[in-house]
């Protein structure tokens, strides 16, 4: 079996292989460190002679995901020979896993470095076609029907679309994008294969229930909803009579899984801090693309707090301006009294929006949190949020602030800073300067990122210290 057999990478690297294609689907002629490691991640496979087959969005394969993810369908004898394969590309690739985590099926994320280019892989790998632990679909037939794209195994059109709308209905109990449209083309053209199947998994009342909805021009046929209840219940049925104690024995692993993920949750939060001009919107919008490709889902971006509370000016009804703020320190402090009310209510945001908003997204979903300025601002520039307090007080409400996972602190040269925005007088732009310097030196989450380089070197940098971090989880 393939789960027993050693794999010797280097042999497999070695062996007769077409080079990184510089092409893409369309011809189109284009160099991508991401092509690199879909090519290598496929040769692999193919070389030790794994079963395997894409389940969806494989048409830009192996040159590109095109904004997707990349979902595989392996046997679950291979599972562990399939991770080894994948970690090896990857770093082959300059890449390393910075998310893993498994439900029914095993989610990571891949950052990498490869050829002067970033690149970002989301990979699902399913050992097969389960809801909430309950077999659904028959995904050793989707494996051995698969056809070649590319020289790459993917499943059928028929059980490609089957499946994602059966997938979709389980869990949503709607169809989103065009899937119901598809799926019914795919069932009229081999109608009793899929029926078959369905009857296997769902027993004859529900899989008529299924065939209703998939045949073209059936109006009399109950909705989507009910049909997600109709079908659940159904699963559990099967399964609870059939193999009780495997029933309940996934139903632990479930469970035991999610509980694993309260205190090891897939998200993480990033906070960038710098006075004005010190880059943080560039470096930000330097960092999302790969990020992005990564996660397969677009970073969540929120200013200075948690944002779950609105602003004091709103909450007392006074308009707010948008844009950039051209004079930070032009309002006057609110006094002790007002400061100590102010920072009061700003750092219930803080613990609130962490619990509330925050770390239920962490914990859900591999999700990257980017705050531009956090909490410790407060500390390095309490005039811009009109607070006039001892620091020693401002540190003590510090403690109470749950801590983002990495800190990226920018800095240049104060000189520098003042010429790119010079709103505040240079000698505040070093005084701040040096109090961010002592903050960083003194945390064990904070990382200096040097922003008088280039913006390239300086983007680089801030990935390759949220790389490092991130796969740290996983080493």
């Amino acid at each position: 079996m393939h789960s027993q057999r050693q794999i010797d990478f280097e042999e497999s690297r070695n062996n007769t292989r077409t080079s990184t294609p510089d092409v893409t689907h369309s011809g189109n002629i284009k160099k991508s460190s991401e092509t690199a490691f879909l090519t290598e991640l496929f040769q692999r496979l193919n070389d030790n002679n794994i079963h395997y087959c894409v389940l969806r969005n494989y048409e830009s394969l192996p040159y590109s995901l095109n904004g997707s993810d990349l979902d595989l369908l392996i046997p679950k004898s291979e599972l562990t020979t399939t991770w080894k394969i994948i970690q090896h590309s990857a770093k082959e690739c300059g890449g390393k896993c910075i998310n893993k985590y498994r439900v029914e099926a095993v989610i990571t994320s891949f950052l990498g470095y490869y050829d002067n280019k970033w690149w970002g892989a989301h990979i699902d790998i399913f050992p097969s076609l389960e809801h909430r632990g309950i077999p659904y679909y028959n995904a050793d037939k989707v494996i051995h029907s698969a056809k070649k794209h590319q020289n790459i195994l993917v499943a059928t059109d028929g059980h490609a679309h089957i499946t994602a709308f059966i997938k979709e209905i389980l869990a949503n109990g709607k169809s989103r994008k065009d899937y119901k449209d598809e799926a019914s083309r795919a069932y009229e053209k081999d109608s009793s294969l899929y029926h078959e199947i369905l009857i296997r998994y769902f027993g004859l009342f529900v899989a008529k229930r299924w065939r209703d909805h998939l045949i073209k021009g059936n109006q009399s046929v109950p909705n989507l909803k009910r049909l997600c209840y109709e079908a659940r219940f159904a699963l559990i049925c099967r399964a609870l009579f059939r193999q009780p104690v495997n029933f309940f024995s996934k139903k632990i692993q479930l469970i035991y899984r999610r509980y694993i993920r309260l205190f090891c949750p897939p998200g993480a939060i990033l906070a960038i801090l710098g006075t004005d001009g010190s880059g943080k919107s560039t470096i930000i919008e330097g960092i999302r693309p790969p990020l992005e490709s990564a996660l397969h889902t677009k970073l969540n971006y929120e200013h200075m707090r948690p944002n779950l509370l609105p602003s004091i000016a709103r909450l007392f009804g006074r308009q707010t301006k948008e844009g950039p703020v051209t004079n930070p320190h032009g309002s006057k402090s609110s006094g002790f009294f007002g400061s100590f009310l102010r920072l009061s209510y700003y750092s219930l945001d803080y613990v609130l929006g962490y619990w509330l908003k925050v770390y239920p997204a962490k914990v859900k979903r591999p999700c990257l949190y980017v705050f531009d300025r956090y909490f410790y601002d407060f500390i390095t520039d309490p005039a811009r949020s009109r607070i006039s307090l001892p620091k020693w007080l401002i540190k003590l409400f510090a403690v109470l602030i749950p801590a983002p996972d990495l800190i990226l602190c920018l800095g240049a040269d104060p000189a520098v800073i003042h010429a790119r925005k010079p709103e505040l007088p240079l000698i505040e732009v070093e005084r701040q300067m040096s109090e961010l310097k002592k903050f960083c030196d003194s945390s064990p989450r904070a990382v200096w990122i040097d922003t008088a380089q280039s913006v390239e070197k300086s983007v680089n940098q801030a990935l390759e210290s949220i790389t490092n971090h991130m796969a740290a989880r996983y080493e």
